[in-house]
């Protein structure tokens, strides 16, 4: 565990964040810090330390991309700083690195993950379907991103961003229709504040979902989405009792998201050339 009190390399950046995502909100301080990730070492890395967050993000793992989105042209504050992607010397920097390939699969105890710069390898099953990327704001996009249940498919096609968030984020609609397949599925306020959250029965059997996404049909398996258990204890709002978990599919009007449910399901390419997104399933 990081203990930012500890290192002789930390500074603080007189910048303060605050972000609001699919699980509630974090806010704290930013910091520049060396970093070492896989024998290579990153000087002045920008680095958020939290010091207020909802309980949810305390009990759930974390995957990052390392900075690997486009960079924002809105003027925010992530426009100011050096993600250890864009802190990459050449010939690795990101300017320069024209495509990176996910493996999130969480194959090991540990939930290993990898990410290949500028190539592919063979761990994914059949052909690699292609969808054209977007960038906004800072973030991986692709459009017309449709979703399946069982037989049942949508046909309300919706702009959906990329990211390594632990949630997916659906229209409303689809969130409705998913849950009305899982018995005893609720929805509770455990942030207060009109904030809701899809609550299951820790043993519910989830169903898969698909996802129409350019040429192809990607899948993320139910059960990779049952979440963890929910702390009764963290949550002075929550109505639901014992024996509920989190799941990984809630609902939102806008922004819509794949988050590491996809990425866990799904061996997933980002080609920065062509502006293109290449994924298949795994072998």
């Amino acid at each position: 565990m990081y203990d930012y009190t500890k290192s002789r390399t930390a500074s603080f950046m007189n910048e303060s964040f605050t972000i609001a995502y699919g699980g509630g909100v974090v806010q704290g301080n930013m910091i520049k810090e060396t970093v070492s990730i896989g024998g290579l070492t990153f000087d002045n890395v920008s680095m958020g330390i939290a010091n207020a967050t909802s309980p949810y993000f305390q009990e759930q793992p974390y995957v990052g991309l390392l900075g690997l989105g486009p960079q924002s042209t809105s003027g925010a504050l992530i426009t100011r700083l050096q993600s250890p992607a864009h802190a990459l010397p050449a010939p690795f920097s990101v300017s320069e690195v024209q495509s990176f390939a996910l493996d999130f699969q969480a194959a090991g105890s540990d939930g290993s993950a990898s990410i290949e710069f500028g190539g592919i390898e063979t761990k994914y099953a059949g052909k690699l379907a292609r969808a054209p990327l977007i960038h906004t704001g800072g973030h991986w996009a692709v459009d017309k991103v449709d979703y399946s249940i069982g037989n049942l498919r949508m046909n309300s096609p919706e702009r959906v961003v990329l990211g390594a968030g632990n949630l997916v984020v659906v229209p409303p609609i689809v969130a409705g229709i998913y849950y009305s397949r899982v018995p005893g599925a609720v929805v509770d306020f455990p942030f207060g504040d009109g904030v809701s959250q899809w609550l299951v029965p820790c043993d519910a059997k989830l169903p898969d979902l698909a996802l129409h996404i350019g040429n192809g049909t990607a899948t993320i398996a139910g059960a990779s989405m049952i979440g963890l258990p929910v702390n009764t204890s963290s949550f002075s709002n929550l109505s639901t009792p014992a024996g509920y978990c989190n799941p990984h599919i809630q609902n939102n009007s806008d922004p819509y998201l794949l988050g590491f449910p996809f990425f866990a399901n799904n061996y997933v390419v980002f080609n920065r050339s062509e502006l293109a997104l290449w994924y298949a399933p795994y072998a």
